[in-house]
């Protein structure tokens, strides 16, 4: 999926229309923009599983986020704090 920045058009407002289109970009900023907010997140599965995943599980998926419970700035903070995880905490890794 590719980010997209929005912006509205006022071209048809000075025609009078008083209409305004909302055209969509590609933009290196949005892909900034949309990475400076993720989040990665340390989770075992119902299996008992571990893994760095990219969104926050919810609360019925059965899955429980272990470490720091708001998440980790980058992908490689997660994977270290994945990684000091105490031994037998996690049946396997995964990813």
């Amino acid at each position: 999926m590719r980010p997209y920045l929005l912006w509205r058009s006022r071209d048809a407002e000075t025609r009078g229309t008083g209409a305004l289109t909302t055209q969509a970009i590609h933009s290196p900023l949005a892909t900034s923009a949309l990475a400076a907010g993720a989040k990665y997140y340390v989770e075992m599965d119902t299996v008992g599983n571990c893994s760095v995943v990219d969104s926050k599980p919810s609360a019925s998926s059965g899955m429980k986020i272990m470490g720091d419970k708001g998440g980790y700035a980058s992908k490689e903070d997660a994977a270290k704090a994945l990684k000091g995880l105490p031994k037998g905490k996690c049946k396997g890794i995964v990813g």
